[in-house]
């Protein structure tokens, strides 16, 4: 692992070599079988465009899309399994009650006056340090620093590291909440301004940015899980660069996987703030690149714990850093605002601001990522479960709001 707290060589590692760009060639890949290489100017077109890639240059990994396989097998060839009942209501509940969208609101108005979190840029760079400022600040309040860690994933290519805050568990897994913290709008193609227009990314993706945020910061009020008394390791991933082809999660997750990393569950937020007033309040549950036992149980979790219902979703190749959790084999679900068809479509402009969010949403986001790690924290998915033995108890409240919102 590259991880550093040393500022300095964050900055000394990344100096961009403006007179190369738009004449370097990168491996993009845009679909399961298609890959090209471009100049790095085709590549800004084609985002600019919309269309959807992953950059695999110089990847150690390749990433698999066999349309075959389930990819359902985890990192040591198991098949792990996720609670069919939920075990701990009583204490998520009481958590989800201490949800502050005062404070959500707050934080959300801080990320998004960076004048850009674009990857290469000072300004992406000095968003990564205020968002593991902020950690650190929950950590430190309650006196945590000797197990909660929060950490820089530096990139040797760019500025803007990767954030990545820890607690340890007791068992062999680990399960991670993740989301994007970089942002980007649109200038001329091929010169060394790309990247540097307004990009306040509040939906893209502030939006589940911060829903991390307010996650770990619920998650530190527990008595025992910060201590590492839960039974899985839990990570919180901010990842640099996803606007540029997922960099950042790639190299993160290609690291994780030549290093044998347990990953057992990872849930990825991604523009899940806006609301079209043309429809109800919908979580978009992505049902392609993901794996499908872990989405059955977020929509378990969607049912018991969350606000509003939630739609089974397509989304195309390569739409958010999951496809990248998929194609190294990591189980992965992906939640956004509804469906494709209803999300904010001015994002990567100027107007993508905290002014089109719906907090309300936001708190539902939030109570599934909560639930997420709090179910799972107390869960084996390998081969030994806490629940295994016990028979589901499904109460009539559970089975009604199932029929209810389905």
């Amino acid at each position: 692992m590259r991880f550093t707290l040393a500022l300095a060589a964050l900055v000394a590692t990344c100096t961009v070599n403006a007179a190369s760009i738009g004449t370097d060639l990168v491996t993009l890949q845009l679909s399961e079988t298609d890959v090209r290489r471009v100049t790095v100017e085709e590549k800004q077109r084609l985002k600019k465009a919309g269309t959807n890639f992953i950059d695999i240059t110089n990847a150690d990994v390749p990433l698999n899309f066999d349309r075959n396989s389930d990819n359902t097998l985890g990192k040591r060839g198991l098949v792990y399994t996720y609670p069919s009942v939920l075990t701990q209501q009583k204490t998520v509940n009481y958590k989800l009650g201490l949800l502050d969208q005062y404070i959500t609101k707050d934080l959300l108005q801080k990320i998004t006056s960076f004048h850009t979190r674009f990857y290469d840029s000072e300004d992406g760079f000095k968003a990564a340090m205020w968002i593991r400022a902020e950690l650190m600040n929950l950590i430190n309040e309650k006196s945590l620093d000797r197990t909660v860690k929060v950490d820089y994933y530096n990139h040797k290519n760019w500025q803007q590291p990767t954030v990545i805050a820890k607690i340890p568990g007791q068992g062999p897994d680990t399960i991670v909440l993740s989301a994007s913290l970089d942002s980007i709008a649109f200038t001329e193609m091929g010169s060394e301004r790309f990247g540097s227009a307004r990009a306040p990314g509040a939906d893209a993706n502030g939006s589940g940015a911060i829903a991390l945020m307010e996650t770990f910061r619920l998650l530190l009020t527990d008595s025992k899980i910060p201590l590492g008394l839960g039974w899985n390791t839990i990570e919180f991933h901010w990842y640099a660069a996803s606007e540029s082809g997922f960099l950042g999660s790639r190299e993160v997750l290609s690291d994780y996987f030549v290093n044998d990393k347990l990953i057992a569950a990872i849930l990825h937020l991604d523009k899940i703030g806006y609301h079209n007033p043309s429809g109800d309040r919908r979580f978009g549950v992505v049902m392609d690149q993901t794996n499908r036992d872990l989405t059955n149980f977020i929509e378990l979790l969607i049912l018991q714990y969350c606000n509003f219902g939630y739609t089974k979703t397509a989304d195309d190749f390569a739409s958010s850093d999951h496809t990248v959790a998929y194609g190294l084999g990591y189980p992965v679900a992906r939640v956004m605002e509804n469906s494709p068809d209803k999300m904010f479509r001015n994002f990567r402009t100027s107007e993508d601001v905290s002014e089109i969010i719906d907090f309300l949403q936001m708190d539902g986001f939030m109570r599934l990522a909560f639930s997420f790690i709090y179910e799972l924290a107390h869960f084996d998915m390998g081969l030994y479960s806490w629940v295994e033995n016990k028979k589901p108890e499904e109460t009539e409240e559970t089975e009604e709001t199932e029929e209810l919102d389905r």
